[in-house]
């Protein structure tokens, strides 16, 4: 009906899992990380959504199912809906900055994400899936400081690679159309496991009310400080002063309560929040792992 005014309400429900890079696995219940339809239910990716909808001036917008993963809707083991952008621990996935450089307009910023991470050692040779999306009209991407080549590209189509794996430094560089680099985004091969690292998410928007939850990150680097995306330790966390450990989480497919202090971490990454007390000025988090030099995250409120 070109000649109506419509608007989008459920579109684009596009799973997918928080760091999987390989193809979809239904004994886990994962989805690939790559933007690709699900072909059951919804069988065009973000990419084509967001496309046709820019195309036909008639549609005002849409509202994308949806900003973060939920409860339900599962197949088991998984505890939830992965259509999300972000994940059911506040983790964000690559959908998030997919969306980032469809949604920002150039002259707002330049995005640029490169995906996947790139450290996958023991895969030497083996051919990688490289993908980058921007909002800049080409890219082009190195792996040890010799080009793989540059795309030029429409404003929301994304640059794509077969990269024979080898360990190193994968950078993308973003161009405008008279050849300036606008963003570098870079992927460095992590060594091993060293040390946790913790991170306020959230400190910006926090209150020592006795309402609001301070959202941390949990993640682990090297000896280089580069992150470990494939690290899976089993992290304790205790909090002291203004809050209290609330929840945890890491794993879709995990069915250990999200209230427990103890989490294993699934690529890299744990989500943690903290309820706060309001009866203190000085929160303190810690986190520990054996094997690792512990997290400890203190923060000061006004």
């Amino acid at each position: 009906y070109p000649d109506k005014c419509i608007i989008g309400t459920e579109n684009c429900a596009v799973s997918s899992t928080r760091g999987w890079y390989h193809a979809d696995d239904g004994t886990r219940a994962y989805r690939t990380s790559y933007d690709e339809g699900v072909a059951s239910f919804s069988p065009f990716n973000r990419e084509y959504n967001w496309k046709f909808m820019m195309e036909k001036s008639h549609v005002l917008g849409a509202f994308q199912w949806t900003a973060f993963e939920y409860k339900g809707e599962a197949v088991w083991p998984r505890i939830c809906s992965q259509s999300g952008a972000i994940d059911l621990y506040l983790q964000k996935k690559d959908a998030f900055y997919i969306n980032k450089a469809f949604w920002t307009e150039p002259q707002d910023g330049t995005v640029l994400h490169l995906m996947p991470h790139w450290s996958f050692n023991g895969y030497e040779g083996e051919n990688i899936r490289v993908c980058a999306y921007t909002n800049a009209p080409a890219v082009e991407l190195f792996l040890n400081g010799f080009s793989l080549g540059k795309k030029e590209l429409g404003r929301f189509d994304h640059a794509e690679w077969q990269v024979a794996y080898e360990q190193g430094e994968l950078t993308a560089r973003a161009y405008d159309k008279d050849g300036k680099v606008l963003a570098v985004d870079t992927r460095v091969t992590a060594g091993k496991p060293h040390r946790l690292m913790l991170s306020l998410d959230n400190a910006d928007d926090l209150n020592a009310n006795g309402r609001d939850a301070a959202i941390l990150s949990c993640y682990v680097v090297d000896e280089n400080g580069v992150e470990v995306p494939g690290a899976e330790p089993l992290v304790h966390f205790t909090a002291e002063g203004a809050g209290r450990v609330y929840s945890t989480g890491s794993d879709i497919a995990e069915h250990t309560s999200v209230c427990s202090p103890d989490r294993k971490m699934r690529a890299g990454r744990i989500g943690v929040a903290v309820k706060l007390n309001g009866k203190s000025k000085r929160l303190k988090v810690y986190a520990e792992a054996d094997g690792l030099i512990p997290a400890i995250l203190t923060h000061y409120f006004d």
